[in-house]
């Protein structure tokens, strides 16, 4: 079996390109998180291909090298290493010829305390082209969150699982998901999330990808229920290892909640619309360096491929096509997703204020840039949030956009009194 050795510092990145490889073309992957990691790993074992990017590329030499070039996509990359092997590269087959296949650690954080259906292993080394697995967690015995928090601080990234047992695997993390995620707390909630989003790109939608959404919902207005504002966030967000994904779509979701009273709309049913539009606005985009890119200006800023940029313009777009694969959701999802930034394409981010969007888009667009800035300073205090209020002001003073930045400064206000 080939192997490759992929230089990627960005962690779910390169996860998700080695998932890939391995599933489209059936070669082994070695991660390593910077051109230091991957040379000493070099001094120790051999390898066919570096996959790097062309910065790095100088560090290796006589190793044949893919080179990932700034307008790369994952399919061009995979591709690419495809041919530089000599192998097929069929993207709609699992070619994962590895008896293991990996997971990460993620997946267990969620599901600790349980018996599992399989047995899980740890790679070991036995010299430079060989690996032996061995198993660490027993099928049908009890574990710990502790058993797995001892191979994390080892450094370990991820357990394996027989490559036969994969597809039940995920299967019974998301069954697992379904039943105990309206009573965890908001760390697991978040890594559910997380968890939903790589098995909504991965495996598609089907009855548990559905069930295990539906699910993360509920949990989340749960949680709501009991969270009062800005403050209680705060401290939730300081008490859990929150994603930053998740952190967004949640505060999104608590702001819309706190100000539609302030309007005269039908709350009930408005405060349904919104806690699924915060959940599904990113739901096109796979990591969190494109979630926090808002504007025409950010995004000529960020080191992007093409496909890259090309994905954070139509997200919108995209998240609204996804969505409309999903059975009985609230009326309008759809149509408000895809103006969530503005435009009635779901392109682009537009230079001027439309009004012609629906008037829960524009309120929309106002949550989600206070919740941009406010989750960009660390420890933000009353005078931050004046600030940023003052900043919305200006940029959003028509109709629907003004009443809900008055509506926020409302929000803050009342909560600095009761503060006081």
């Amino acid at each position: 079996m080939k192997h490759i050795l992929l230089v990627e510092p960005d962690e779910k990145t390169g996860a998700f390109l080695k998932l890939n490889l391995m599933r489209s073309i059936g070669c082994d992957v070695t991660e390593a998180g910077s051109a230091a990691e991957a040379l000493s790993f070099l001094s120790r074992h051999s390898v066919d291909h570096v996959i790097c990017r062309h910065s790095d590329s100088h560090h290796f030499s006589n190793i044949p090298l893919i080179i990932m070039k700034l307008e790369d996509s994952w399919k061009n990359i995979v591709m690419k290493t495809g041919q530089a092997l000599g192998l097929n590269v069929n993207f709609m087959e699992n070619r994962i010829q590895a008896e293991y296949v990996p997971v990460s650690l993620n997946y267990f954080n969620v599901i600790s305390s349980y018996s599992l259906e399989c047995d899980v292993y740890i790679r070991v080394r036995k010299n430079e082209n060989e690996s032996h697995y061995v198993k660490r967690l027993h099928a049908g015995d009890f574990f710990l969150q502790s058993d797995v928090e001892k191979y994390r601080e080892m450094g370990l990234k991820e357990f394996y699982i027989p490559k036969e047992q994969f597809t039940s695997f995920v299967n019974f993390v998301t069954e697992k998901l379904t039943g105990d995620i309206a009573n965890a707390k908001m760390e697991r909630q978040s890594d559910a999330y997380e968890i939903t989003l790589d098995r909504l790109h991965s495996l598609g939608i089907d009855e548990l990808t559905v069930e295990l959404v539906n699910e993360s919902i509920k949990a989340m207005e749960q949680s709501l229920k009991n969270m009062h504002g800005l403050t209680q966030f705060l401290h939730a967000m300081r008490a859990n290892k929150l994603s930053y994904s998740y952190a967004h779509s949640y505060l999104i979701c608590l702001i819309l909640h706190k100000i539609i009273d302030q309007f005269e709309w039908d709350s009930t049913k408005m405060k349904d619309r919104m806690t699924y539009l915060a959940y599904f606005h990113d739901i096109s985009l796979e990591n969190s360096d494109l979630m926090k890119i808002n504007s025409e200006e950010l995004l000529e800023e960020a080191s992007l491929s093409r496909e890259e940029k090309k994905q954070v313009l139509n997200h919108a777009l995209e998240s609204a096509n996804i969505v409309e694969r999903f059975p009985k959701l609230p009326l309008g999802i759809g149509t408000i997703l895809k103006e969530h930034h503005g435009s009635k394409s779901g392109m682009g981010f537009p230079e001027t204020l439309s009004i012609s969007i629906a008037p829960l888009s524009m309120m929309f667009m106002v949550v989600e840039s206070f919740v941009d800035q406010f989750l960009e300073i660390h420890e933000p205090r009353q005078e931050d949030l004046i600030g940023i209020l003052q900043k919305l002001s200006v940029k959003y003073n028509k109709v629907i956009y003004q009443q809900t930045v008055q509506a926020l400064e409302s929000m803050i206000l009342k909560q600095k009194k009761k503060a006081s």
